[in-house]
């Protein structure tokens, strides 16, 4: 991918070990001339490869599931308006429509074996395997709350999940009820992530970081004041980035994890592991995947 036309915009793992990087991206001169517009590629053993569909929406947000039965993987993006690229990766098929509800969503993720997308007014969907959306929002805003809503989500499973948001909202939902959490800090919430041990870490506007469980959050000293937008757990590590940077979670803090004088990026955005030993940073002009012998560029 040339980074001098395409502007990289959201991303997922899908795939057995989930090994391909999906990716959307904008092309740079049309969107900066006010035309909002998507194209999808994969990373795929170790080249990239364009889809046929281009949109007139910008893809805000990507995630892939494999639901129970299905020999085949689903690739979705999806924009803040609610209109959905579908991708079978085996094929490859693809389609285009929007969800039959009013949204203004700002996140997906895969939850167990179903996708879920998010956004404000503390908005939630989930899609089953036939394609249709089911609202399973939490509880909308009072008045006096102002403008909230979520940002991401994640989950064990769909027995537990969480949302994060705006003022430092986190939400539980269990048992199809959502409840909400004693978050410790107002601070902006941009993205969530659940790790093996069943600690959850959140991560938001100037240099917060908050972990914990159900019931029981904390503050994490990170030493940064940087906006943090994305975190993931990964190899026994806890690794976030900010616009810039991809950082690692240490005693002392989050310490910047590229080797000094080497190739680093000039943008981060979304962080994700394929859980066998690669990790992957996509921000909007590079893109990097991590293995134990360090970080390469891969656009």
């Amino acid at each position: 991918m040339d980074t001098s036309v395409w502007r990289f915009l959201s991303c997922c793992l899908a795939g057995e070990r989930s090994s391909d990087l999906f990716c959307a991206a904008e092309l740079i001169s049309a969107a900066d001339a006010g035309a909002n517009n998507s194209a999808f590629s994969v990373f795929h053993q170790e080249r990239w490869y364009r889809y046929d569909t281009t949109t007139d929406w910008s893809a805000i947000a990507m995630t892939a599931v494999k639901y129970p039965g299905e020999s085949r993987w689903l690739v979705l993006a999806v924009s803040s308006r609610g209109f959905i690229w579908e991708l079978y990766p085996r094929g490859p098929v693809e389609s285009v429509s929007r969800m039959p509800f009013e949204v203004e969503l700002t996140n997906a993720a895969t939850i167990g074996h179903s996708i879920y997308v998010c956004g404000m007014g503390r908005t939630c969907y989930v899609r089953s395997a036939s394609g249709a959306w089911k609202d399973v929002s939490a509880p909308w805003p009072r008045p006096e709350e102002g403008v909230i809503g979520f940002t991401d989500l994640a989950g064990f499973n769909e027995d537990l999940m969480f949302a994060v948001g705006w003022s430092g909202e986190i939400w539980a939902r269990s048992d199809g009820n959502w409840e909400q959490e004693d978050s410790p800090t107002n601070a902006n919430f941009n993205a969530i992530a659940v790790g093996p041990e069943g600690d959850v870490y959140c991560v938001a506007d100037g240099g917060v970081m908050v972990r914990g469980r159900r019931g029981a959050w904390e503050t994490v000293e990170t030493g940064i004041d940087a906006d943090l937008q994305d975190v993931c757990v990964h190899g026994g590590d806890v690794f976030a980035c900010t616009d810039s940077v991809v950082l690692r979670l240490v005693d002392g803090g989050l310490i910047d994890d590229f080797a000094p004088g080497g190739d680093v990026p000039r943008t981060c955005l979304r962080l994700s592991s394929d859980g066998h030993g690669a990790l992957y940073s996509v921000g909007p002009y590079d893109v990097f995947k991590r293995l134990d012998e360090g970080w390469e560029r891969l656009a």
